[in-house]
C-alpha cells in the first residue's frame, strides 16, 4: 500500500507531505484544489513521462517521493524478484524518489534523477514496478486485470505454483547472470588472449636473460678495464720496471753497513728493510695483475652487448634490474590468472 507521498516544487505545489494510514482514504476538495496534482505526482513517481510544467514556476527542480509498504502483500514476491535482478535492496518497504530539473546551458532537454531504495534506477524498471504498486483508474487508464503480467500472476496464484515459479525464476536469473558473464568474457576474449601472449613473451624474455640483481656494477668494472686495457698494461709494465730497478735493495745494503758502525742507524735500517719486503710483495702482485690484464676486443663486445641488453630491459620494464626481475614475476602471475579465467569460461 501507499504510505507516503511527498512533493517539492511540483506543478503548483511548493510543498506537500501526505502520510497515509492503513485503510480506505478519501481525498476531497473543490475543483482546482489540487487533487489532480497528487495523482499526477504519483504517476510521475511511477514512471510517467516528464514534462517541464511539472516544475513549479520560479523553481529550478521538482521532486516527488512515494513510499510503499509491501510486507505481507501479494506483490512482495514479484517486486522482490525484479529488484533482486537490479541489485536493489528490498525488505518490504519501497521508496521511490524522482527529481526533475530544468534545462541548462541552452539545452532543451530536461534533467533528472531516479532512485529506488536509495539506489540509482531507470524509468524502464520503474514502469515494470508500477503495475505492482498502484492501480490508477481513469478515463484513459487500463485496469490491472487487462495487463498480461497481472493475468500471469493471478493464474500462478490460482494454480498454486508460486514456489515452482520462484524456483524457475531463480534459475532464470542465474542463467541470465551466466549469460552476461559469458558475453562479457567473449567480448574480451581476443584482448585477453593477446594480453596473455604478450605477458608470456615478456616473462620468457626476462627469464632467458638470466638477470642478476648485482651484475650491473660488475659489468661496469669489466667494461672500464677492457676499454682501458692497453693503458693498464703499459702502466703496469712501467711500474714493474721501476720496482725491478732494485734501488731500494742497494739502499738497504748501505744502511746495514752504516748500522754496523753506528747503532743509532738501526731503526732506519729496519724501516728500509720493511719497505724492501713490501716492495718485493708489491712487485709480485703487480706481475700477477699485469698477466690478468686482457686486451680482448671480442670480450669487450660481449660486455657492451650485455650492458645494452640491461639498458633496453630497464627502459621497458623498470628503473633497476630488481624492478625488471619483479616485473617478470608479475607477468607470469597475471598470465596464469588470465589462463585460469579462460578455463572458467569453459566451465560456464
Amino acid at each position: 500500500m501507499l504510505t507516503g507521498l511527498h512533493l517539492r516544487d511540483f506543478a503548483l505545489a511548493e510543498r506537500v507531505d501526505l502520510d497515509l494510514q492503513p485503510g480506505f482514504t478519501v481525498i476531497t476538495g473543490e475543483t482546482g484544489a489540487g487533487k489532480s496534482v497528487l495523482i499526477q505526482a504519483l504517476t510521475f513517481a511511477l514512471g510517467s513521462q516528464a514534462d517541464a510544467e511539472m516544475i513549479r514556476p520560479g523553481a529550478e527542480a521538482a521532486e516527488v517521493e512515494a513510499t510503499f509498504d509491501l510486507s505481507g502483500r501479494d506483490a512482495y514476491g514479484p517486486v522482490a524478484r525484479l529488484l533482486s535482478d537490479a541489485d536493489i535492496p528490498f525488505e518490504g518497504e519501497l521508496i521511490v524518489r524522482r527529481t526533475l530539473t530544468r534545462p541548462r546551458d541552452g539545452s532543451q532537454r530536461l534533467g533528472g534523477r531516479l532512485r529506488v531504495n536509495d539506489r540509482a534506477a531507470t524509468v524502464g524498471m520503474l514502469r515494470e514496478l508500477s503495475p505492482m504498486l498502484a492501480d490508477i483508474h481513469g478515463q484513459r487508464e487500463h485496469l490491472s486485470l487487462l495487463r498480461p503480467q497481472e493475468q500471469l500472476e493471478l493464474l500462478d496464484r490460482f494454480a498454486g505454483v508460486e514456489h515452482q515459479r520462484d524456483a524457475v525464476s531463480a534459475l532464470a536469473r542465474r542463467l541470465r547472470a551466466v549469460d552476461r558473464q559469458l558475453s562479457e568474457r567473449s567480448q574480451n576474449e581476443r584482448e585477453r588472449i593477446r594480453r596473455m601472449a604478450l605477458l608470456r613473451h615478456e616473462a620468457a624474455e626476462i627469464a632467458s636473460a638470466g638477470l642478476q640483481a648485482d651484475e650491473e656494477a660488475e659489468l661496469s668494472n669489466q667494461h672500464r678495464r677492457l676499454v682501458n686495457a692497453q693503458s693498464l698494461a703499459f702502466e703496469a709494465a712501467d711500474a714493474i720496471a721501476s720496482l725491478e730497478d732494485d734501488s731500494l735493495g742497494r739502499g738497504l745494503g748501505a744502511i746495514r753497513r752504516i748500522a754496523e758502525l753506528d747503532d743509532t742507524a738501526s731503526p732506519i735500517s729496519e724501516m728500509i728493510e720493511s719497505a724492501a719486503e713490501q716492495s718485493a710483495e708489491a712487485l709480485r702482485s703487480l706481475r700477477l695483475y699485469a698477466d690478468e690484464v686482457e686486451i680482448d676486443p671480442q670480450k669487450l663486445s660481449e660486455v657492451e652487448a650485455r650492458i645494452a641488453l640491461l639498458g633496453d630491459m630497464k627502459r621497458r620494464w623498470g628503473d633497476t634490474i630488481e624492478e625488471v626481475i619483479a616485473y617478470g614475476e608479475r607477468a607470469t602471475s597475471e598470465a596464469d590468472r588470465l589462463e585460469q579465467e579462460s578455463a572458467h569460461s569453459e566451465e560456464l
